[in-house]
């Protein structure tokens, strides 16, 4: 998977914080002290909470992730969703936080070379995956899974083929036969289902004093900008404030993704062997993105440029890292954000402060387009890491015993959601979450941490917003309707009286096609060939450094002679040959795919 996506799939949701799991005291590897528990080898049963496990003496297994909550996740843990997992795999999970270790890939790649892997562990890139799988330090999962993957048999056959064909190869690419690593978060891939990720977004309560100027396409919103600056000169601090930011100074597939992040609300995405390629909603083949002058690529560089030289883009946005624009948004120095979801930081803080007359809300996508992307649909699973078991594990029944729970209904709906009779039960006959939960989760920032609702969300094989069909309802239960409605704001509440809609993204699904299939053939397509992989690498490169000349230029004269420049120079490098490859190379596995 592009490096890109994996960007993209680290934010969308929201988005993630680092986290790690390793060497730790009690469980099995390494040369740490053993856990004394033995493994009785009973299987679990796909229910969760509702159902009562068999008695067993529990082990403690010693984990490595690496995203999720920091410093939360450090020690063995003892939170109530821990101590139901604990009840129904008879796992103890001691875990600690990535936050402690400057260098995750170098401290993975030493636990690798001295067979000190834990007994869980989460790969997350491919060359890890690689090493690991060469250095014969990960067990074959496929008759532990035959044994005790009740779960992953019932609710992942897509995602079992793909990882024994693309996850579980040596450094060489071969393959033994043996699936190794497991992906994570088949499914649709999670999403603000209040707003969406990938709308603009406006100082509400500013946008209301203007009295609600139209905007047709996204340079309008350039002198709305300039009249929003007049209105709030300063933050709260006295601080300068712009209409809007950017942290191109964050390097390559980071500095960058406003710009190709935001082409979603043209209803285009990163495509998953190529980078800077991306597909419409309509057409499953690969566009010409950076050649083609009309692409929504082009269309948001326009506008970064017109808001440079209109004075609202901060002019620190070309060195400024991602850190640095989220501390400005959130004390409110800008006033409007491209990508919906980077003002959600400040409307929280707002909300924690008991500040409700200030917020942002969700403007419409732009009229010059056809579709809005606001989500991906990866049926596969996230090829940008997987979960896999260690040779130093002693109890890989029960490791798998805890992997197959990650992948039940029951599992998954409790790492959401938390635990049965407690922060959710059944309402008319479908599962329902508290509202003192949902409260909870919005308005006290330690809720998660202490509860454990969501604190292990990026563990499970099956994502947030995939179905249980039990119910038709959603996994995690924050984005049923009922509860979605109970979450808005007043600011919220007012917009969505302005449209007349119940909740803000109906801006853009009750007009565009949305959801955003992410199809199995890129997944099953095979890599670009040594040549070709060469050239992508230089328009890669290529790209990211040159695009900003094109914000930069001073005049519509300079913008067009940029654009010109920069068009001949990926065309040079092969651009069309490698688009030309992609397009041959989908064709030819589609049909595959239909037997």
């Amino acid at each position: 998977m592009s490096k890109r996506l994996k960007r993209v799939a680290v934010n969308v949701v929201s988005l993630v914080m680092a986290l790690l799991l390793i060497m730790v005291q009690a469980g099995c590897g390494g040369n740490s002290t053993q856990s004394s528990a033995t493994d009785t080898g009973t299987t679990t049963s796909t229910g969760a909470s509702s159902t009562e496990p068999a008695k067993e003496t529990p082990v403690t297994l010693k984990i490595l992730f690496g995203f999720t909550m920091g410093a939360a996740l450090n020690g063995v843990q003892t939170d109530p969703v821990a101590k139901e997992i604990e009840k129904q795999t008879g796992v103890i999970m001691d875990v600690m936080s990535g936050n402690a270790i400057t260098d995750l890939p170098g401290k993975i790649s030493t636990l690798i070379a001295t067979n000190d892997l834990p007994d869980l562990i989460y790969l997350g890139q491919s060359d890890l995956m690689a090493k690991a799988v060469s250095a014969k330090q990960l067990i074959p999962l496929d008759s532990l899974i035959e044994k005790g993957g009740q779960n992953f048999k019932q609710n992942s056959t897509l995602m079992l083929q793909f990882a024994k064909r693309f996850m579980s190869n040596d450094k060489n690419g071969k393959s033994d036969g043996n699936t190794y690593l497991l992906p994570l978060g088949a499914g649709v891939v999670d999403y603000n289902a209040i707003k969406g990720n990938y709308m603009p977004s406006i100082r509400w309560d500013l946008y209301k004093k203007l009295g609600y100027p139209k905007a047709e396409t996204l340079a309008d919103y350039v002198p709305i900008m300039q009249q929003l600056m007049k209105l709030e000169p300063t933050n709260k601090d006295g601080k300068k404030t712009y209409g809007m930011g950017a942290y191109f100074g964050d390097g390559q597939w980071a500095g960058d993704f406003q710009i190709w992040a935001g082409t979603s609300m043209y209803g285009q995405c990163p495509a998953d062997n190529f980078s800077m390629i991306l597909k419409s909603l309509d057409d499953t083949s690969f566009s010409h993105y950076l050649t083609d002058k009309s692409s929504s690529f082009y269309k948001f560089l326009d506008f970064f440029n017109k808001a440079n030289r209109a004075g609202v883009l901060d002019p620190d946005s070309f060195t400024m890292k991602q850190a640095n624009y989220t501390e400005k948004m959130q004390a409110g120095r800008y006033l409007f954000a491209a990508l919906g979801s980077d003002s959600d930081g400040f409307n929280t803080t707002m909300l924690q402060q008991n500040i409700t007359d200030k917020a942002f809300g969700r403007l419409p996508i732009p009229a010059d387009s056809t579709s809005a992307l606001i989500t991906w649909d990866i049926p596969q699973g996230n090829a940008s890491g997987g979960w896999a078991i260690s040779t130093n594990c002693k109890y890989p029944e029960k490791a798998m015993k805890l992997l197959d729970y990650l992948a039940s209904y029951d599992g998954v709906e409790t790492i959401y959601n938390g635990v049965k009779g407690v922060n959710w039960d059944m309402v008319n006959g479908k599962p329902a979450m508290n509202q003192a939960t949902l409260d909870g989760l919005i308005k006290n920032p330690d809720y998660s941490i202490t509860s454990g609702v969501a604190k292990y969300s990026q563990w499970p094989f099956l994502s947030g917003m995939s179905k249980d069909p039990r119910y038709d309802t959603f996994m995690n239960l924050r984005n049923e309707p009922d509860a979605l409605v109970s979450q808005l704001t007043a600011i919220d509440k007012e917009q969505c009286a302005y449209y007349n809609i119940k909740l803000p993204i109906e801006l853009v699904t009750g007009k565009f096609k949305t959801v955003q299939q992410y199809t199995p053939e890129q997944a099953f397509m095979s890599k670009l060939p040594k040549d070709l992989q060469d050239k992508a690498n230089k328009i890669d490169l290529y790209y990211f450094n040159n695009y900003l000349k094109m914000v930069l230029a001073k005049t519509d004269a300079e913008y067009a002679a940029e654009q010109d420049k920069f068009i001949k120079g990926v065309n040079d490098l092969g651009y069309e040959t490698v688009v030309s490859w992609y397009n041959t190379e989908r064709d030819r596995v589609l049909p595959t795919l239909k037997k």
